[in-house]
């Protein structure tokens, strides 16, 4: 069900397997997809049977879920990033830390040793912080900027933003999927 006064872009989708209700005065903006829970579910089902792929729900000490990121389309030592959305009223530093926790799963855990992921050329404070924490722009597209870290910045970067995480970075519920 959709209220009235909801505005989308053209690049919002919706899937759902029973029901979505979107309220009233809703701007919906950037390239969303809305999911139900049901349709979730299974989404994340499907997703944890791809090799090298992984999907994290970050979450406080108290086990308050902040907001997902993960790690996907490994291809030889390199893998991408994205779906790293955190929900409104999140710590600032969230963000950072979710990000901090992927890299160090895919460098330390997986061996990886570099990253490609996309931004949008709008997101200016994302594009701005990716390339002061080592990324490197390789290209654009209409809609995006495209990098890739290695992981010499990577590990700098984990340095720099060591303040966030003194009791290190904890990655519970790992299944792994030959």
């Amino acid at each position: 069900d959709i209220a009235d006064h909801v505005l989308t872009n053209a690049r919002v989708s919706i899937y759902c397997a029973k029901q979505i209700v979107i309220g009233r005065d809703a701007l919906i903006s950037w390239d969303v997809t809305l999911v139900d829970n049901d349709f979730q579910v299974a989404w994340l089902e499907h997703y944890a049977h791809k090799p090298g792929d992984a999907y994290f729900v970050a979450e406080d000490k108290t086990g308050e879920r902040l907001g997902t990121i993960r790690l996907y389309d490994p291809v030889e030592d390199s893998f991408c990033f994205g779906s790293w959305v955190m929900k409104a009223g999140a710590p600032a530093t969230s963000a950072v830390e979710a990000l901090l926790m992927v890299y160090h799963y895919a460098l330390d855990r997986l061996g990886f040793n570099r990253s490609y992921f996309a931004v949008r050329k709008a997101n200016r404070s994302v594009w701005r912080f990716m390339e002061n924490f080592g990324g490197v722009r390789t290209r654009e597209t209409e809609l995006d900027y495209w990098y890739e870290t290695q992981r010499a910045p990577v590990l700098a970067s984990f340095a720099r933003y060591a303040y966030l995480l003194p009791e290190g970075i904890k990655v519970q519920g790992i299944q792994v999927t030959p």
